[in-house]
């Protein structure tokens, strides 16, 4: 008589084991794309896809905020209300032009010099030029990012709060490995668990999907 397979007490309906979901954390955890991080863990793009956004969406719970609370550092500014003005500028701007790449993908693909075309929604709404360009680079990062994830568009998301939280996501992973003891093949250390660090990070998300699964 064939046994249930065993619970997964990390996901309620899950296409996954207990072993691969972590394995699928840790992938998470390091920036992995979902192509590479698939076939690591022997699932579908699909499924890998499914659960790097699930991972990505539960990253506005306040108790994974020390890793993202400086975003406002990307764009090299300082004082309080302009911290304020960029974040909601830069959602603002990216969430009205997100769908129309075309400047984007043709800068990247070396077909422009300048990341800022001339019917570009960010002309004049950071006070200067240079202002300008470091809104258009931070946004420009952004899309990299999920450009590396292989994560394309998400057409059922809000677009403000889909930018909100591809923001907070790029923010948090860059976090985590700025603070993160190495090991080989650039692997990340799950033992050490300094404040910041990788092995802290895994720990609370896998504390957060124990509490809220999905």
């Amino acid at each position: 008589m064939s046994q249930s397979p065993a619970r997964n007490p990390l996901r309620k309906h899950a296409k996954l084991d207990l072993v691969q979901t972590v394995q699928a954390i840790d992938l998470f955890g390091q920036g992995v794309g979902i192509n590479i991080a698939a076939r690591a863990i022997d699932t579908t793009r699909k499924t890998m896809r499914g659960l790097y956004i699930d991972f990505r969406d539960r990253l506005s719970d306040p108790v994974f905020a020390r890793w993202h609370r400086a975003n406002a550092a990307l764009v090299n500014v300082t004082g309080a209300e302009e911290i304020a003005l960029i974040k909601s500028a830069m959602l603002e701007l990216l969430a009205e032009c997100h769908a129309h790449d075309t400047c984007y993908r043709n800068y990247r693909a070396g077909r422009r010099v300048d990341p800022i075309c001339r019917a570009c929604p960010l002309h004049g709404k950071f006070g200067s030029k240079d202002r300008d360009r470091e809104a258009a680079d931070a946004i420009n990062a952004l899309r990299g990012f999920y450009h590396a994830l292989n994560i394309y568009a998400e057409p059922d998301r809000d677009p403000g709060s889909l930018l909100r939280a591809r923001l907070i996501h790029m923010v948090t992973i860059a976090t985590v490995l700025q603070n993160s003891r190495r090991l080989e093949r650039s692997r990340c250390d799950p033992t050490q668990k300094t404040f910041l660090s990788f092995g802290t990070f895994r720990a609370v998300l896998v504390e957060h999907l124990l509490d809220h699964p999905a």
